[in-house]
């Protein structure tokens, strides 16, 4: 489009030979005019690719140069220039540049036309059509440049949601097998110490029988969790998980001590509650070398918590005696020096800052390790179920 408004060029180049000027003007009127032309289509042709500030100016002064040129030396029709100079350079500079060089343009374009001896009509008629083409095409130049923005935000958009998505499935992978794993690993070693012992009676191993049952048990279990997360969905029940919760702390020779309010929770805050439930019972059962873990849930008309406090050696750099461990339980036998990387603290405190709630984890009042998450929830739904 701004190529065919160079039609508009043969008005005032008939008005030039109409006026029969000697050959030499005419000479150098074509050729100002063919210069005019080849700076012009040079700019429309890159505007796609502005130049930088200062070879922008100068393009734009050498249009306004030839136009101001041909306007007082040539005839006031060569005005007209001056709208293709504020075109140009709406679409070559950047804000405010562009919108300085437009009405310079427009006002060169109307002391121009006077200089010519135009009458104060024209000349407001070339200032003004230079004014308006060039803020429209400023204007298109800005909706160019927003959806070039929007398109930008589209794809970093979708870049990060994939990327979110990613993280969400690790996480979960992390939290369902680290959990799940770690059980099986130490009712399969428990089971096997009991087996050791089987000839001293049948009592240990009907016991050992039991733990390679639950050990069936939680494989399936952690084999269906791992199935719900990729198929994209994966949401923790609190009361299973605070019952698996307690068969893995007395599996593991820990007295589970579960204090929870009766409150029906919205879904979300149930998940987060059940995820923190399963991390702090591996971290208990992990590092700790506690005798007892107390998990507590408490939830109001505007917040739920849980904490997970056990007895044992508490954050490492602590002072604190771990248990020993003995035939009847493996507390710490799984992972005992703690080589944890701490990727299931990190993944549960972005699943809590994503419904605004907080995490705490440090050492507890009465020595021992506390996991404390707090989280809003809807007065609505922190009502008592009964």
């Amino acid at each position: 489009m701004a190529l065919i408004w160079l039609a508009f060029l043969a008005f005032p180049l008939a008005s030039t030979l109409d006026a029969h000027p000697p050959a030499a003007e005419l000479a150098a009127t074509l050729v100002a005019a063919a210069l005019f032309v080849g700076v012009y289509v040079r700019l429309v042709l890159s505007c796609a690719r502005p130049f930088p500030d200062v070879q922008g100016i100068a393009y734009v002064l050498a249009l306004l140069a030839i136009a101001t040129a041909l306007t007082i030396g040539v005839q006031t029709a060569w005005a007209s220039l001056f709208i293709f100079a504020a075109a140009a350079t709406a679409a070559i500079l950047r804000e405010p540049l562009a919108a300085a060089g437009v009405a310079l343009c427009a006002l060169l374009a109307g002391l121009g036309a006077i200089a010519a001896s135009a009458d104060a009509g024209s000349a407001l008629v070339f200032a003004a059509g230079t004014a308006g083409i060039g803020m429209m095409v400023l204007s298109i130049a800005g909706l160019r440049a927003r959806n070039a923005e929007l398109q930008g935000a589209r794809e970093e958009l979708a870049r990060l949601a994939v990327a979110d998505e990613r993280l969400r499935f690790a996480r979960d992978l992390h939290d369902l097998l680290g959990h799940s794993l770690s059980v099986i690993a130490l009712k399969a070693e428990l089971a096997g110490r009991l087996l050791d012992g089987a000839g001293a009676g049948e009592e240990s191993a009907a016991a050992a029988r039991t733990h390679i049952g639950e050990l069936e048990g939680v494989a399936r279990g952690a084999l269906a969790e791992v199935r719900e997360a990729v198929s994209g969905y994966r949401r923790p029940v609190l009361a299973a998980e605070l019952a698996g919760a307690r068969m893995a702390l007395e599996a593991a020779g820990i007295e589970a001590r579960l204090d929870r309010a009766p409150v029906a929770l919205a879904p979300d805050v149930e998940a987060l509650l059940a995820w923190t439930v399963r991390e702090g019972t591996i971290n208990t059962i992990r590092h700790s070398g506690a005798r007892s873990c107390r998990i507590a849930i408490a939830a109001g008309a505007a917040t739920a918590s849980i904490e997970v406090i056990d007895d044992g050696r508490g954050p490492p750099g602590t002072v604190g005696a771990p248990r020993a461990v003995s035939a009847a339980g493996l507390a710490g036998a799984v992972d005992p020096a703690g080589a944890n990387g701490g990727h299931g603290l990190a993944g549960l405190r972005e699943r809590a800052a994503h419904l605004a709630g907080a995490l705490e984890a440090g050492g507890g009042p009465d020595g021992g390790f506390r996991l404390r998450v707090s989280v809003p929830c809807d007065g609505s739904l922190g009502r008592a179920a009964a």
